[in-house]
């Protein structure tokens, strides 16, 4: 895997690009501890769109920056889509037993491209944003009563060499 490119020179000249323009800009960035970087890059890269761009952030997290049309969320849609993608990626990823221990580290920020100065101006604003953590979320268990009756087996010693 190549390593990952900074961020930060593409999205200073995206906003400059845009900076007349009524596009929404989103700055997101993921950062998963009990990962290694690798594992972490290939799980974002898993959930991203084409058209986002992706890259190291300075203070070592992972970044997201994503455009959208005015009006094509209200405002809140690119984090409740790519959560859900990279909870998937990396719930396929793991057992189910050590996903649940995944956490992710996750900040956003969300603004117009014509309320920037500068591209400076939305890392700014990302970084002091607060974090929020998440789960890996597994998919929830159907109630009892839509599960079929199975007996339980009984436990027999462990197969394991002594």
């Amino acid at each position: 895997m190549e390593p990952m490119l900074p961020l930060k020179p593409q999205l200073i000249r995206q906003v400059q690009l845009l900076s007349n323009s009524l596009t929404r800009l989103s700055l997101m960035s993921v950062v998963i501890p009990n990962l290694s970087r690798q594992a972490t890059v290939a799980a974002v890269l898993a959930a991203v769109t084409s058209t986002d761009l992706v890259g190291m952030l300075e203070d070592g997290s992972i970044g997201v920056f994503s455009l959208r049309a005015p009006s094509a969320d209200h405002g809140g849609g690119p984090d409740e889509r790519f959560l859900p993608r990279l909870q998937a990626a990396l719930g396929n990823a793991f057992s189910p037993g050590f996903g649940s221990n995944v956490k992710i580290w996750f900040r956003s920020v969300h603004r117009w491209a014509s309320e920037l100065s500068d591209g400076e101006e939305l890392v700014d604003a990302l970084f002091a944003a607060s974090s929020r953590v998440v789960g890996i979320g597994m998919q929830p268990v159907p109630p009892a009563t839509l599960l079929p009756f199975r007996r339980p087996r009984p436990v027999g010693p462990a197969a394991w060499p002594q």
